[in-house]
């Protein structure tokens, strides 16, 4: 009896993990990330995010494999009205419902990402670096989205 128990109950946490997953595919997120395979912070963002949002969720563009992501990922560094001495990596666009809603620079947390799911976004695209920025030019903004969309393009 113990048993059988132990079982509906490990059966019932398998599928709350799968609706968690798959309420997160379902409000459409998709991550776009420059990194470079040498980059271990890089490997290991990419890899939390995929657990997050799902293997089909992330676009990993590597900026030494292809010249067209490395000029993409400068292009998005000189958009940004920000005044840094460096450019760092990852350089990751966040997408919701297709709509580009924060840009991190840098590394951040697993905690930080896990509660991306659960936040609304309002007008704008949040800008987070050390610190936050957010931006409300369109034109500006359809063109960040479009290189973290297609880095081919400038």
């Amino acid at each position: 009896m113990r048993g059988r128990n132990l079982l509906w109950i490990h059966m019932l946490i398998l599928v709350l993990m799968l609706m968690s997953l798959t309420n997160t595919r379902e409000q459409g997120f998709h991550i776009y990330m420059f990194g470079t395979s040498g980059c271990p912070i890089c490997i290991k963002m990419k890899m939390e995010l995929e657990r997050i949002f799902g293997n089909g969720s992330i676009t990993y563009y590597d900026i030494i494999e292809r010249t067209e992501y490395a000029k993409a990922y400068l292009l998005i560094y000189e958009l940004l009205p920000l005044n840094l001495t460096r450019k760092t990596l990852p350089l990751t666009g966040v997408f919701s419902g297709g709509r580009l809603v924060l840009i991190v620079l840098g590394y951040r947390s697993i905690d930080f990402w896990e509660k991306i799911p659960k936040t609304t976004f309002k007008k704008g695209v949040l800008v987070l670096e050390p610190g936050e920025l957010l931006l409300v030019n369109e034109e500006l903004i359809s063109n960040l989205a479009e290189l973290f969309k297609n880095p081919s393009f400038p």
